[in-house]
């Protein structure tokens, strides 16, 4: 079975929708043995109201056992006092906020010390795939280090970093999926299997699966895995190990 911590349900304004429905994507991806989740909501980076993207996620969600959602949160909307879920999603860029700010500290330490895994989504395009009138630049990785180490007591997972920000990430708090990381050999480079002994190595037990579904395709993901030469239980850690681990062995509804 595989768990994957990054699958997004709604629409992406940029792109032709791959699935009328999170039903749909959820069957599609149940074809590559992905039969647990983390989902966010498409909708939600650029949503004037997230109370009722988090709503629609919830519901949908609900319909699907082992798939729960990640509601996006952000400082300044107050529903965060009151969240209880198991994951939430910071959009920093999209929402204009820093990771730093006093504000943001002070939510997610309330949601740390209630259990909420933190998922910093690091951008949803590549670059060369934004609208020339809607250039979002990432999360800088020296802000989400500066972050996770403000918050020893956070569980953390940075969603589609590059190769070199997901190595770059310092801190024992900070997961990282893989979905965006897109070089030849690529997991073989980043857990330092390549045989660079100088390179950051970054360790397997804290590497999740993620598809980047629907704006990426789980075919991709599941290939760079299996063709990375990782031995059999680095393979399970990967695919739902760790996530267990994360999530206290609560990756069920």
């Amino acid at each position: 079975m595989i768990f994957d911590v990054n699958i997004a349900g709604g629409r992406w304004p940029f792109r032709p929708a791959r699935f009328k429905t999170l039903t749909e994507e959820l069957n599609h991806l149940a074809g590559f043995g992905i039969r647990g989740g983390v989902v966010r909501s498409l909708d939600a980076p650029l949503a004037g109201n997230l109370e009722e993207a988090n709503r629609q996620l919830s519901e949908e969600c609900a319909a699907h056992p082992g798939f729960f959602p990640a509601a996006a949160l952000r400082p300044d909307y107050g529903a965060w006092r009151e969240y209880r879920g198991k994951a939430a999603a910071l959009y920093p860029v999209f929402h204009g906020y820093e990771l730093h700010d006093e504000r943001t500290l002070e939510m997610g330490s309330f949601l740390a010390k209630q259990g909420t895994v933190l998922f910093i989504v690091a951008r949803e395009e590549d670059p060369r795939g934004q609208h020339p009138l809607c250039r979002i630049p990432p999360v800088p990785v020296a802000d989400v280090n500066r972050f996770a180490a403000a918050l020893p007591e956070a569980r953390i997972v940075l969603l589609n970093g590059y190769l070199g920000e997901v190595a770059s990430l310092e801190a024992d708090n900070v997961y990282a999926e893989f979905s965006s990381v897109e070089t030849l050999n690529s997991l073989r480079v980043l857990l330092g299997m390549d045989g660079v002994s100088s390179r950051r190595k970054f360790p397997v037990e804290r590497l999740l699966f993620g598809s980047g579904s629907p704006l990426l395709y789980p075919s991709a993901a599941v290939a760079k895995l299996h063709d990375a030469g990782l031995n059999e239980e680095s393979v399970r850690q990967i695919k739902s190990i760790n996530a267990g681990r994360l999530f206290h062995g609560k990756i069920g509804n």
